[in-house]
């Protein structure tokens, strides 16, 4: 699994977020970064979205009583 390369600039009042070298500061509203004990680091980015389509496969399971 290759790992995403990250860099978050802070300069105030403007922070920069590069994700695989591609700049998305102007597309995100949000930026959270998480580092516990012996785990690997991981970062959540919440991005701006006018119109999202999801499409899902599964099952219902319905439980009447």
């Amino acid at each position: 699994m290759k790992l995403t390369q990250v860099e978050i600039h802070a300069e105030e009042p403007i922070t920069s977020v590069i994700i695989d070298g591609k700049d998305v500061s102007m597309q995100i509203s949000e930026v959270v970064y998480r580092h516990k004990a012996g785990e690997i680091p991981t970062l959540t980015v919440t991005y701006l979205v006018q119109e999202a389509e999801i499409k899902t496969v599964g099952s219902v399971l319905v439980k009447k009583s």
